[in-house]
């Protein structure tokens, strides 16, 4: 029974299927960190960084070797998500999911998650203050949203915002 005819019969996800989503999903980030800064030392090097920008190579040359990588160990995330087998399909998409998704990766622990350098540099120095440190996507939602600004009243109000019947209003 795949995991679509589970879903379909009404039966719950079995615990270990979240498991390996999760395990595959983490997987994705951290390769696709980790082939960012492999990459970084061949195209940021000055006489082909140069080259790489004027031909718009550096997105092609990031997806082959993503695909190197996910064909060399089969690493298929759609087949972990589906519960399905691995293909030829899943890897290519994994590995164009890996090739551009680490700045995805690199917002998601920096901004949301609060790992950014200056919370690292404190946590590693003992030093954290909390006026000091940058503060998390997560920390700054707590924090009450700013008043709009108050409704203008008759025929400076937009369209929108004026009685039935008054003013210059669209049909």
């Amino acid at each position: 029974m795949t995991l679509m005819d589970t879903l379909a019969a009404g039966k719950p996800v079995p615990p270990d299927y979240m498991e390996s989503v999760m395990v595959g999903l983490a997987l994705v980030v951290v390769l696709a960190m980790i082939l960012e800064r492999a990459l970084a030392v061949l195209f940021e090097w000055g006489p082909i960084e140069t080259l790489l920008a004027k031909r718009k190579l550096r997105a092609p040359i990031a997806l082959a070797a993503a695909w190197g990588i996910c064909q060399s160990v089969q690493f298929d995330v759609l087949a972990i998500l589906f519960a399905r087998p691995v293909g030829w399909g899943g890897v290519l998409v994994t590995a164009a999911v890996v090739a551009g998704g680490s700045k995805g990766a690199i917002l998601l622990f920096q901004g949301v998650l609060g790992f950014g350098k200056g919370n690292v540099d404190a946590v590693l120095l003992g030093a954290r203050r909390s006026d000091a440190a940058p503060q998390s996507a997560i920390q700054r939602s707590a924090e009450p949203a700013p008043s709009p600004p108050p409704a203008k009243a008759g025929a400076d109000a937009p369209w929108w915002d004026r009685p039935p019947g008054g003013g210059n209003r669209p049909q």
